[in-house]
């Protein structure tokens, strides 16, 4: 299976893209205002589900019937970083399953080299995030951010959970420890509908 890029710490300057064109403010802000899709085109009870909305956005396979648990953070983030831990062991524990962890980030890959977590991981060497990665991805992150709505596409971190048949399941605004628990609770549910419908 074709996985996005991985994030870890030694990786700051292995991220690979095309250096940005420099366009005038007023040029970038009619772009935006008429390029990118309207995110009320896709709703969770639309014929487009979220699942394939952002498979769509981000080209890449994700399974008709595969979870989608999505993050979105910041690197300046502290309450982003001290959540990962509890992210990491999540991943490891359904690693078998029919789960897809994807963090998203409005942040640009060439500015990076501020990432708040080397000063973390000073004192956490071994600390890694394990969900694939991307950044920088306006689309997906403004259609991703239209679906909290507690402060409006502003709260970071928040986690969107995605069900099996691709529609949106639980909006988590900030960070929580209780979203540890949530979060799975969320996958055993879906897996076991999922094997009911293949029984």
């Amino acid at each position: 299976m074709k996985r996005l890029f991985r994030y870890q710490p030694t990786d700051f300057y292995k991220i690979h893209m095309t250096k940005p064109y420099t366009f005038p403010a007023a040029f970038i802000i009619i772009f935006l205002a008429f390029a990118l899709p309207d995110a009320s085109l896709y709703k969770a009870d639309s014929p487009a589900n979220v699942r394939k909305a952002i498979s769509d956005m981000i080209d890449e396979d994700i399974k008709e019937d595969e979870i989608l648990i999505v993050n979105f953070w910041g690197t300046w983030c502290q309450p982003c970083i001290g959540e990962i831990p509890d992210l990491n062991q999540i991943v490891e524990d359904y690693q078998n399953e029919k789960v897809r962890f994807i963090a998203f980030s409005d942040e640009h890959p060439d500015k990076l080299g501020m990432f708040n977590f080397r000063n973390y991981n000073n004192k956490r060497p071994d600390l890694i995030f394990n969900y694939e990665q991307v950044f920088g991805n306006l689309e997906v992150n403004r259609y991703i951010k239209s679906f909290e709505t507690n402060k409006k596409g502003r709260a970071v971190p928040f986690h969107l959970l995605i069900k099996s048949d691709g529609t949106l399941g639980k909006v988590l605004p900030g960070a929580s420890t209780s979203y540890n628990r949530i979060i799975r609770e969320f996958i055993d549910g879906e897996l076991d509908n999922i094997s009911v419908a293949t029984h």
